[in-house]
């Protein structure tokens, strides 16, 4: 990082050799420049958490699959109902990064951003955004992705049944 004795002789050669207008208009334009590298940073940053939020709700997914097919395996489908709007992360082999556990309505405030939680009473495992205004989540805005466990296959005489982990928002 530079001195401030460099950065003071910097801007003196500056005014030197450049009028006020001219250092105005260079002024304007490395303020344009910044503006334009942080908003594009803004964006991949909001990439990032997007994809991170991809990668997570497809682990999620992969480890809920083998947790049925082992139930499947030892012949206990009966133990998949009672899954039902329950907590995914009880059954799956890796909690998700960030993932701070059951929570209440009322402490749903108080949860920092990039953060999973199960918020009891709704059954759902929910996701904080990082950067909700970010030009890439769909329907911009966003500042929470929840999923829930559904059935996907359902036998109402007790026999198979398939759980999901569903979105009920757009990501």
């Amino acid at each position: 990082m530079p001195s401030l004795s460099a950065m003071s002789s910097l801007r003196s050669i500056l005014f030197r050799r450049l009028g006020g207008f001219e250092s105005g208009v260079a002024g304007v334009l490395l303020l344009l420049l910044s503006w334009a590298f942080l908003d594009r940073m803004r964006e991949v940053a909001a990439n990032v958490d997007r994809q991170g939020l991809l990668t997570t709700y497809q682990d999620l997914t992969s480890q809920l699959l083998i947790y049925q097919s082992l139930k499947r395996i030892e012949g206990r489908l009966q133990d998949l109902r009672p899954l039902l709007h329950q907590n995914p992360v009880g059954v799956v082999f890796s909690a998700p990064a960030g993932y701070i556990g059951p929570i209440t309505p009322e402490e749903e405030a108080a949860v920092p951003a990039g953060s999973w939680y199960f918020l009891t009473g709704a059954g759902q495992l929910i996701y904080r955004v990082r950067d909700p205004g970010g030009r890439i989540w769909a329907e911009g805005g966003r500042e929470r992705i929840r999923l829930r466990l559904v059935a996907i296959v359902d036998d109402p005489r007790g026999g198979d049944i398939v759980l999901r982990l569903t979105a009920l928002d757009p990501f």
